[in-house]
């Protein structure tokens, strides 16, 4: 098969209107003050350098009086201006019919809230927000709901060169002045497209520079839609204010030991999130890993040294129920011919005859809850939790009255322990006692070791919520992590809320089947701090500081930024100091970019399935060249209708030809791992999009190619659909008119294949 027939075929050609023929930006008139302006806007489209898009050209119109908005509100721009402000920016499209405004001030914001609506159209708006002093428009979204409910992919309709025209239009018209103070942030316009049935957007970050310095929470994002550039959104995020002097009284050094010295990177036992359902009994995966536990995040005041918590105004820091299924088959045996009970089944009675009864909970709870025996037993469920391994009794009671009480409680109903606890009692607000929080620390653990006395020895206290306006308030909230060889596990915990000097609310989240993985060969803590701060290293930064009643400051401050090619991440694998995502697989700088295509034919194809972690077998490695192997294609085949997600990399190939049988992708004899032929790839796409039924009937097919004999029998339907649709074609040369069914394809190919078969129209 020549190369030639595997590349990019001619695109799919656009729709006339691609969202930039239909965007409509005004542009402002030289002069035109937006701040003093008492003119409103009528635009006329004129053609721009973008190919279709339409920017307008403003054509200044007398304005009507202010409203009495002004009247309703103390501000510089009235709503009239606000309104004014927007449609000199975008225009509203006329089926928008319906208009809502609101106003905020408060300690951080001063503004006008706009939105039209289609009143036909639920999911469908644009909104904005409007500086009701400066009249700066500092939000603009035009959004619509892209989610195709046919299950067919969104399309890739504007290209990354229109949408950066667009975003550098929409930067220059809202940011004014504002832009030479921004820099570029170096990513991926295009990492938020991916396969799927809802249209992605291309972004584009721009960052605050004050002072040479990165302000790291000031800046402006543009999303423009891929599928059609008219839905898009603009944020500007700018706080006004003294700027400190960039000069830090704190060395480099010293932020470090402040880390260091406050064992802020902790070891802990993570539970692991893995999107496949777990089997009957299957307990959850823990790992050892290195995580940011403390409440700064790792951010230092460059002045004073001191950590900066999140309470202190700084923003940005760093049960599962079943139901029973209907549509069960009515069997028509007698009693006489009821079947006799499964293992499972004698089983369960064998677990449930053990079980202390309902009457015993009942019991147990009102030793801690007096307050019951007034009350009205509401409801009492057994369940069981810890993937079935132990069963609860949830109990809930009531009074009633105009002053109605309840109490809820949890009670294990293997051991009678006393899970949970819960009153709502109006009599205890009003008898008013106050506590220190050492007295109602005393009454909390002097609680856990009545109530739990087996897991308080292996609590910690992690954090306390008192009221700190109030020396001794009436309100104390303590929480406790489980230790697992004195190392954290953040899953479990005990919490307990005194009010008024009585212990009101109690959960206790215990599973005492976990495995945990042994605690050696594991990093250092200085090791694994060196680890993360060589991914996020301290960076000298300014940082906004809102807190309720004060002033907004601006802040000289240590903290961990990140290249902005690397992608989140909060864990850092124990022993080799690797960053993990919350599956605890491996995070690349670059994200799911592969680094061995660069000119590969294939390039913007196998590029896109990249960003949804398809064919993520070798890491960021994607190894164009090497055979295709019945897994990759359809694990990625699977990914991209659902059933596959969360299976990875690290799917086995059973799991993954079940899944495949499932869904009729696969119906004869296969080896998964085996290289695939290009007749059986035409198979499994055909089927992919749907097209089985009609590929069955191979005789009504005229088939061109001169090896049609080589085509396995069952195939040849699916051969010429694949290739009359553009997936995947023969050879068309006048020399040879061949498909080559027995050749082998090559990941490239197949990625090139699934590429163009999500491309076609359903």
């Amino acid at each position: 098969m020549s190369q030639k027939n595997w590349s990019s075929p001619s695109r799919w050609q656009r729709a006339t209107a691609t969202g930039l023929a239909t965007i409509m930006l005004s542009a402002a008139l030289p002069g035109l003050s937006w701040a003093n302006s008492p003119t409103a806007v009528a635009s006329t489209a004129v053609p721009s350098a973008a190919g279709n898009n339409r920017i307008t050209k403003s054509a200044a119109t007398k304005s009507q009086p202010a409203t009495s908005s002004s009247a309703v509100v103390a501000s510089k721009i009235t709503l009239e201006e606000a309104i004014n402000r927007v449609k000199q920016t975008i225009i509203i499209p006329a089926t928008y019919t319906h208009f809502t405004s609101g106003y905020t001030n408060d300690d951080t914001l001063q503004g006008w809230s706009l939105q039209w609506t289609n009143p036909s159209i639920a999911d469908q708006y644009l909104s904005a927000s409007v500086n009701a002093q400066t009249g700066e428009i500092t939000y603009l979204e035009h959004w619509k709901n892209t989610y195709r409910r046919d299950g067919s992919q969104a399309q890739v309709n504007v290209t990354v060169a229109e949408a950066e025209e667009l975003a550098q239009t929409l930067l220059q018209r809202l940011a004014g002045q504002r832009v030479q103070q921004l820099e570029r942030v170096p990513i991926d316009p295009a990492m938020n497209i991916q396969p799927g049935n809802m249209a992605g957007s291309y972004e584009f970050q721009w960052r605050r520079i004050a002072n040479g310095l990165p302000f790291a929470d000031n800046g402006v994002t543009i999303s423009i839609n891929s599928e059609d550039s008219y839905y898009l959104n603009y944020r500007l995020n700018w706080t006004e204010g003294n700027v400190p002097s960039p000069k830090p009284a704190v060395t480099p050094e010293r932020a470090r030991k402040i880390v260091d010295d406050n064992r802020m990177l902790q070891l802990n036992y993570q539970r692991i999130y893995d999107m496949r359902p777990m089997t009957t009994g299957q307990m959850p995966k823990v790992i050892l890993a290195y995580r940011f536990n403390h409440p700064s995040g790792g951010i230092i005041d460059a002045d004073s040294g001191e950590p900066i918590q999140n309470h202190q105004g700084f923003y940005g820091i760093g049960k599962a129920e079943g139901g029973m299924g209907m549509g069960a088959s009515i069997t028509q045996a007698s009693s006489n011919d009821v079947p006799p009970l499964t293992e499972q089944e004698i089983k369960e009675l064998t677990t449930t005859a053990s079980l202390i009864s309902q009457e015993q909970a009942i019991r147990i709870v009102k030793r801690w809850a007096p307050s019951t025996q007034k009350a009205s037993l509401r409801s009492a469920n057994l369940n069981s939790v810890n993937e079935g391994k132990d069963r609860v009794w949830y109990l809930m009671w009531e009074t009633s009255g105009s002053n109605p009480q309840s109490v809820s409680a949890r009670v294990d109903a293997t051991t009678g322990e006393l899970l949970g606890l819960d009153i709502n009692d109006p009599e205890n607000q009003k008898n008013t006692k106050q506590l220190s929080e050492t007295e109602a620390r005393k009454v909390a653990e002097d609680f856990l070791q009545s109530v739990a006395p087996a897991y308080f020895k292996d609590l910690q206290l992690e954090n306390t919520s008192t009221d700190s306006s109030m020396p001794r308030p009436t309100n104390h909230s303590f929480f406790y992590k489980r230790l697992v060889n004195g190392i954290v596990y953040q899953d479990n915990y005990a919490y307990v809320n005194v009010t008024n000097g009585k212990v009101v609310n109690y959960d206790l989240n215990w599973n005492k089947h976990q495995v945990f993985p042994s605690a050696q060969n594991i990093l250092s803590q200085q090791k694994a701090t060196d680890a993360y701060f060589k991914l996020r290293p301290q960076t000298l930064s300014y940082l906004t500081q809102r807190a309720p009643g004060q002033p907004t400051k601006i802040r000289l401050v240590y903290q961990p930024i990140a290249d902005p090619t690397m992608p989140f991440f909060e864990l850092l694998d124990a022993q080799t100091g690797k960053p993990l995502d919350w599956q605890g697989k491996p995070v690349q700088p670059g994200g799911n970019r592969f680094t061995d295509i660069q000119g590969h034919y294939g390039e913007k194809e196998i590029a896109f399935l990249g960003k949804a972690n398809l064919f993520k077998e070798y890491g960021n490695s994607f190894r164009p060249d090497e055979a295709a192997t019945g897994t990759a294609v359809l694990r990625a085949l699977l990914t991209l209708k659902g059933a596959g997600e969360g299976m990875g990399a690290t799917g086995t190939e059973e799991d993954i030809l079940r899944q495949a049988r499932e869904l009729g992708l696969v119906k004869e004899d296969m080896n998964p791992a085996d290289p695939l032929r290009r007749d059986v790839m035409a198979q499994l796409i055909v089927r992919y999009l749907g097209l089985d039924a009609a590929a069955r009937y191979s005789d009504i097919f005229q088939v061109p190619y001169s090896d049609t004999a080589l085509i396995k029998n069952d195939a040849v339907g699916h051969v010429i659909i694949a290739s009359r649709l553009g997936i995947i074609r023969g050879n068309y040369s006048e020399e040879n008119r061949s498909y080559g069914p027995g050749e082998q394809i090559n990941r490239a190919q197949a990625a090139i294949a699934i590429y163009r078969a999500m491309n076609i129209p359903k």
